[in-house]
């Protein structure tokens, strides 16, 4: 699925962004840990096409919010959690006019330093559609693991999506 491709590449800027202001902040005080935590409302709104969604084109909007909390220690290392949660997130069916809820949450974890490093992003995306709408369940794990020599010696994506009625 495109779409959930997209939100892995947008959860990676987005850690990345939140490690460089940490890390800004870390060289005032590098002898102690740092920890930024930001909590902020995202507002989306966007077409879900019916190849990703049980056939039929769905337009979600409503708020997510989103947590990034990312700690600098002394010894240089970054340990980062980020986590979206659909907070009233409704969508309606183009072409049956049903309505839906998005729920789920969607997790990035990351530790380490420049090298050796390991980054997991757990995604559990769920359209639920009220009567007998098609429902959307869609799972993915992704996670790597870095060697300081630079070597990857973990590569998992696993990927599932599937309609229930």
């Amino acid at each position: 699925m495109p779409a959930m491709r997209n939100v892995r590449l947008v959860l990676l800027i987005l850690i990345g962004l939140a490690v460089a202001l940490g890390l800004g902040q870390t060289r005032l005080a590098w002898a102690e840990a740092t920890t930024v935590t930001t909590n902020t409302t995202l507002m989306i709104d966007r077409l879900l096409p019916g190849a990703e969604a049980c056939g039929e084109d769905i337009h979600l909007s409503g708020p997510v919010k989103a947590l990034f909390h990312v700690t600098l220690d002394p010894s240089g290392g970054f340990h980062s959690v980020t986590v979206f949660n659909p907070q009233g997130v409704t969508g309606v069916g183009l072409t049956s006019g049903a309505t839906y809820q998005g729920t789920g949450e969607t997790s990035f974890f990351s530790n380490g330093r420049a090298l050796p490093s390991q980054f997991t992003f757990e995604n559990n995306f769920k359209i639920i559609g009220h009567g007998p709408a098609n429902n959307l369940l869609v799972h993915e794990t992704f996670h790597v693991t870095v060697n300081p020599d630079g070597t990857v010696t973990a590569f998992v994506n696993n990927f599932s999506s599937k309609c229930k009625k």
